[in-house]
Formats: structure tokens, C-alpha cells, sequence
């Protein structure tokens, strides 16, 4: 499975959810993207196999379908982006413009992308399977799944949305200032 092994990916977000400060995992940004997303789908699932949920249509499923599917490829083009950053910051010829922390905030924007565009198109996929499921045991299990990480696919891109901020921060006012002393 070395070619089409997902696990860097998935050990570099995972690598993300922690606190720069104590070097080691954030319990919030661990409950809130894993622990929540995997109880509240987990509880839905239950619900709707008992017939104590709301079903909805197969638009709601389309739609989710469409909104991750352009949304994935949205982010590969803006992943792209983060990697060239990545390279100029490197090539600079002002050199150690760049803290480390910064660097780790670009690296982390980029993982993090990487985990959402993965995330997308696997609901896309899960989503897509779903419709020619004709079991509601396993309807209940691959709604509960998609769910599951269509919840923690718009919330990795809310954590990205940060830290791109966070970056435009240093970049707008600590790296001209250092480009316009040296």
C-alpha cells in the first residue's frame, strides 16, 4: 500500500491538533475535531437506524456531494499555493526573514489542506456509494460515516481558515518590515 497509503497524511493532521507551547496534543482542538464529530454522527446514526431521526431526501446528499467535490478542488489549487510558498520562503534571498513558527504555521496550513481535500473526496465517495446501498443498516452506517467527517471536513477548514490568517498576520507585518531593513 506504499503508493496509496493515506497514513502520512493522516499522521501529519493529527500533528497539527497540538499545542505549540507544551509540544504535545491539545485536548480541545482533539475533542473538537475528533471526539464531536465521531459522537454526534455516532449518535445520528443510532437515531436514524431506530427511526428517531430525520431521513431527508437524496438532495441533501447531492448537495453535500457538490459542496466537498468543489471544495476539494478549490483546495488543491490553493495547496499548490502553500507549497510554492513553502519554496519561496526557502529560497528567499533575505534569509531568516522566516521564524520557525512561522514556518510551522505555513506547514501546518498545508497539512491540514491536504487532510481536507482527502476528507472530501472520501465523502464524495462514501456518499456516492450510499446510493446503491438498499440496506438501512448499512445506509444508517455510511450516512453515520459521511457525516462524521463532513462535520470534521468543515471544521479542519474553519482550524485552516485560522492559521491562514494567523500567517497573513506575520507575513503583512513582520516580513516586509524585515525585506525593508536589510
Amino acid at each position: 500500500m506504499g503508493k496509496i497509503s493515506i497514513l502520512r497524511v493522516v499522521r501529519q493532521y493529527f500533528g497539527t491538533l497540538r499545542d505549540n507551547r507544551r509540544d504535545g496534543i491539545y485536548v480541545p482542538d482533539l475533542l473538537m475535531q475528533i471526539a464531536l464529530p465521531v459522537l454526534g454522527s455516532a449518535a445520528y446514526g443510532v437515531f436514524r437506524y431506530l427511526g428517531m431521526a430525520p431521513v431527508g431526501d437524496g438532495n441533501v446528499s447531492n448537495n453535500i456531494v457538490a459542496i466537498v467535490s468543489i471544495v476539494s478542488a478549490l483546495l488543491c489549487g490553493a495547496a499548490v499555493m502553500i507549497f510554492q510558498l513553502r519554496f519561496d520562503i526557502i529560497d528567499s534571498p533575505v534569509s531568516g526573514f522566516a521564524s520557525k513558527n512561522e514556518l510551522a504555521i505555513v506547514d501546518e496550513i498545508y497539512y491540514v489542506m491536504l487532510w481536507a481535500i482527502m476528507e472530501g473526496f472520501i465523502v464524495a465517495g462514501v456518499l456516492t456509494v450510499r446510493g446503491v446501498c438498499h440496506a438501512h443498516a448499512i445506509d444508517c452506517v455510511l450516512v453515520s460515516i459521511a457525516l462524521c467527517l463532513f462535520a470534521n471536513f468543515c471544521l479542519a477548514l474553519m482550524m485552516c481558515v485560522k492559521r491562514m490568517s494567523k500567517a497573513y498576520e506575520f507575513v503583512s507585518r513582520d516580513w516586509i518590515k524585515a525585506r525593508r531593513q536589510k
